[in-house]
């Protein structure tokens, strides 16, 4: 098929630049396609590009702002995204372009081939993507990591490791890796040991018959030599890189700690965020979400599926700025546009490793990705150079109170919608972040919620209300007033406004009570204790649909309407039911944000069951009460 008559038309520097992505000026960005939808599914019959277009609005619904809100007479809109590459003043290059149909919107990516016009003028950054088992490739994330090492000295070094070998503190036990041709690696106890070493960020096999792990019947086993070939590929392929990269010892979880020994579990489990901001590198084996589960954890990082080798690619003539044609450049879907799409970025386990790794190589498929904490780059991108950002040096020291309660809220929100094999583990995944931010910014850690910033950290909502239900889980769970306590996805109340709210809460104390020896780990209980202004209301459901939107009235009024959090906590369809209406954060001109409280029976304990805004002149009109309660 040939390309349509606007395809052909199409160059790196007729698209315009998104300077401001998401922001409310974007839509003034872009550039129109076809004049329609309808249009580009006509022209999608007969043009490969437009075609591409077309499934890349359709069939990846999953990046719908709002699902269902493709409309047929709406144009199709392109821009770009642009890196600066090499150093700070140099030419901006096109590394992929933005589809917008209304709300719908993907990605492509645009690449060039080596020798070109579009690569030799700096037009196009994207390269077709090196074979990350190559020579070429190894030599490549070999060169990211010497240079971070050398150059990056204030960032992503550890304090007091600023020239020479970077030394660290080594985990309780790691992998002696050999050299290159060793058919064995060895499991050595390092408590105390110091140097370089590596770390492993995989997803785990759902059938646990596959997993390959240290436990104590095979402790001395795993200490005399692991035949490399008798471990999943995954784990050889890790060898591998670190081998390459020059680094004799490598963790890997299922290895390092003692999975059938819970006093090693726990011990190192509150430790694992030390880990990974310890390790000099950690290798993140990243399959796609597509492949299946046996393949993700046993298939190997380093190979190359057929599903991300032979992705469409797209050729499209390419005119310089005088209008001559000088060659090609190409188009092809974008898979990293949305990072759902990678397994590894939906693991509950894996943000903490994500956020305190201080430098990590990344395994897409066919691409390889290096970031540390002032850089990132891609093979598909060979002459990107450093990127500044603060959001790469944000933990090169300790934040701000505000600046980091923001980003802590950002942690909850990111957490809250990754997936855990066990649900016993929600606590002890976040564990390690929580441990380390804890020593770093000089905070106590409460069940998710860190002092300095308790009055935002309780005003989180599910984003699902009402759909979730604590019957379908067994055992304790976690204090109602934590947002750990929600399998799902949450969200805050009062970020992002304009309002100057403050909290209105008096002093407050918990009494957490830890499973086991990991204090931020699982909870038997936790209770919070404060004084506060509460106010009585009563709780009604509004129609008898079970959608759980609830009403709260006083003297004959209405209140406010408001979402529970669980299913299980809704009353009966003609019921009413007594409850508390704490106040949490209070301001002029903005409403009053509360915690509506229940009690809990034949206790003096109070138990959250949502989030509501009141109106101020209702909350402070009278009948309030200063008390000292306990919420559990």
């Amino acid at each position: 098929m040939a390309l349509c008559a606007l395809c052909q038309k199409l160059s790196p520097w007729t698209i315009p630049h998104i300077k401001e992505p998401f922001s409310r000026d974007e839509l003034k960005e872009f550039v129109t396609h076809h004049l329609t939808f309808t249009a580009l599914q006509q022209s999608s019959l007969t043009c490969p590009l437009c075609s591409l277009i077309h499934t890349t609005i359709v069939d990846r619904g999953k990046y719908r702002i709002n699902p269902g809100t493709l409309q047929e007479d709406l144009p199709i809109q392109l821009g770009s995204y642009r890196h600066i590459l090499i150093s700070p003043g140099g030419p901006s290059q096109l590394y992929s372009i933005a589809v917008r149909c209304g709300e719908c919107y993907g990605s492509l990516v645009a690449l060039a081939k080596d020798g070109s016009e579009a690569a030799v003028s700096r037009e196009v950054a994207g390269r077709f993507p090196l074979n990350p088992d190559s020579d070429e490739g190894f030599a490549m994330v070999s060169t990211w990591f010497k240079e971070c090492i050398e150059k990056h000295p204030h960032t992503c070094r550890l304090p007091g490791n600023l020239t020479g070998t970077e030394v660290a503190e080594f985990p309780t036990r790691v992998l002696d890796v050999g050299t290159t041709g060793d058919l064995q690696i060895r499991l050595i106890d390092s408590r105390g040991m110091t140097g370089q070493y590596a770390a492993l960020s995989h997803r785990w096999s759902t059938n646990p018959i596959e997993h390959f792990k240290t436990t104590k019947p095979l402790l001395d086993q795993r200490k005399a030599g692991i035949n490399i070939n008798a471990m999943p590929l995954n784990f050889q392929d890790a060898v591998k890189v670190t081998r390459k990269l020059g680094i004799q010892y490598l963790w890997i979880d299922s290895l390092c700690i003692i999975q059938d020994d819970t006093g090693d579990w726990e011990c190192e489990s509150a430790v694992m965020g030390q880990v990974y901001n310890n390790s000099s590198v950690t290798i993140r084996a990243a399959p796609e979400r597509s492949r299946p589960p046996s393949k993700q954890y046993s298939g190997g990082f380093l190979s190359r599926p057929a599903s991300t080798t032979d992705s469409p690619t797209i050729e499209i003539p390419y005119r310089k700025r005088n209008g001559e044609l000088a060659g090609s450049w190409f188009m092809q879907p974008d898979k990293y546009f949305h990072i759902g799409n990678w397994e590894l970025h939906t693991r509950g386990w894996v943000l903490q490793e994500e956020q305190l790794a201080r430098r990590s190589i990344s395994y897409y498929g066919d691409k390889v990705s290096w970031m540390c904490k002032l850089s990132t780059s891609m093979t598909s991108e060979p002459q990107r150079g450093e990127v500044y950002s603060p959001e790469y040096v944000k933990n090169a020291g300790s934040m701000e109170n505000e600046v980091f309660n923001e980003y802590w809220l950002d942690i909850a929100f990111m957490y809250s919608m990754r997936h855990l094999t066990f649900e016993s583990d929600r606590f002890p995944a976040l564990s390690g972040l929580a441990t380390f931010f804890s020593k770093r910014q000089g905070k106590q850690y409460y069940a998710g919620i860190f002092s300095g910033g308790i009055a935002h950290g309780l005003l989180w909502c599910a984003v699902t209300p009402g759909i979730l239900s604590r019957r379908n889980v067994t055992g304790y769970v976690g204090p109602s007033w934590s947002w750990m306590s929600v399998n799902g996805r949450i969200t805050f109340k009062g970020r992002g406004g304009d309002d100057e709210s403050v909290s209105a809460l008096g002093d407050v104390t918990f009494k957490l009570t830890p499973l086991g020896m990991d204090p931020n780990g699982t909870l038997k209980d936790g209770q919070m204790q404060l004084t506060g202004n509460i106010k009585s209301v009563r709780m009604r459901r509004i129609t008898a649909k079970e959608d759980m939107t609830m009403r709260l009235e006083a003297d004959s009024k209405v209140v406010a309407n408001f979402q529970l959090d669980f299913a299980d906590q809704a009353p009966l369809e003609n019921e009413i039911q007594e409850v508390e209406c704490l106040l949490v954060m209070n301001g002029s001109d903005c409403p009053y944000n509360v915690l509506v409280l229940r009690r809990v029976k034949q206790t003096l304990h109070f138990e959250r069951i949502g989030i509501a805004s009141v109106d101020p002149a209702w909350f402070v009109a009278g009948n309030s009460r200063h008390e000292y309660i306990t919420v559990v």
